[in-house]
């Protein structure tokens, strides 16, 4: 058994909240993106760099088993659920927990495929939507 499956899900989820203060920082950069180079036999791809505290965040993500295994996370993302909790904060904003979280997994797992996915949703207040709701529904938790 791992460290993580003995805590509880509210637990897990209010170690990934208390990055909010500081992704909430006027200046923080979550990643940067380091352009591709023109080399002798070729071109070197372009990739995005995390900063040291969002590669730890990603690294807490699979640490504290936030990300759904069982969830078809392409298929759902084409939908009118995620695009809605998506693109309309409102909507995030009283998101249920399955809901929420179906939509973290979705961003988690794109980067996994389509580098620099985080640092967008970042970059857009998506995660920072999506951690804020995560916090209001771990608050309404019983341990």
């Amino acid at each position: 058994m791992t460290q993580s499956s003995s805590l509880s899900l509210k637990q897990r989820i209010s170690y990934l909240t208390e990055f909010i203060p500081l992704f909430e920082a006027p200046d923080y950069c979550f990643g940067k993106w380091i352009e591709g180079v023109k080399t002798d036999d070729g071109y070197t791809i372009g990739y995005c760099e995390y900063s040291e505290e969002a590669g730890l965040f990603i690294d807490a993500v699979y640490e504290h088993e936030l990300v759904l295994m069982d969830f078809n996370w392409p298929e759902w993302s084409l939908n009118r659920e995620a695009e809605q909790l998506r693109d309309c904060p409102e909507i995030l904003a009283s998101a249920s927990l399955d809901q929420v979280m179906q939509l973290f997994t979705t961003v988690i797992r794109q980067d996994r495929f389509c580098d620099g996915v985080i640092a967008d949703a970042f970059n857009s207040g998506l995660l920072l939507n999506i951690l804020r709701r995560m916090a209001v529904l771990s608050g309404e938790m019983t341990e």
